[in-house]
């Protein structure tokens, strides 16, 4: 789900965020997703002419990876994401992205001046860098199947 929180005049919004690349296809083997956030829109610059752009790489998936969502594509697609907005020029600032194999997602955020903190709920393994630039990774009780290397399908539902 969506979640917002406001601090030191900034507005975090956290929620899914997805690389719509076909990690299976030629194409989307020699690409890497990237998400991006674009801003401020004004009445005065309705394309956005005079904004700025912010974007975090992102890990593209074959199509067959997690449980297939109603709209199409995979729920295994679908990472964590945080946006750092100026709250007074709706300028953005930074993107965050956490992914692991499965279903990522947020259910609370929270922030008091440079601390933030996520909630949610994921299938398989969820990975952060960390500040220093090393990564941490935990897993969840839907352990990665020995032979495909991701979270079983069977355990990524909703």
């Amino acid at each position: 789900g969506m979640r917002a929180a406001h601090s030191a005049g900034a507005i975090y919004a956290a929620g899914f965020v997805k690389s719509t690349i076909d990690a299976s296809t030629p194409e989307g083997m020699a690409s890497m997703g990237k998400f991006s956030l674009q801003g401020p829109y004004s009445l005065d610059d309705p394309s956005g002419t005079e904004s700025e752009t912010v974007s975090a790489d992102m890990k593209s998936y074959t199509t067959e990876q997690g449980a297939k969502e109603n709209a199409g594509g995979t729920w295994g697609q679908y990472e964590v994401g945080v946006a750092k907005i100026d709250a007074t020029t709706g300028k953005p600032l930074a993107i965050f992205t956490w992914e692991g194999d499965g279903l990522d997602e947020t259910t609370g955020v929270a922030v008091n001046g440079n601390v933030l903190a996520v909630s949610g709920h994921f299938t398989g393994n969820l990975t952060a860098v960390l500040k220093d630039g090393t990564s941490a990774t935990i897993w969840n009780s839907n352990i990665e199947d020995t032979v495909s290397g991701v979270a079983d399908n069977v355990d990524q539902f909703h």
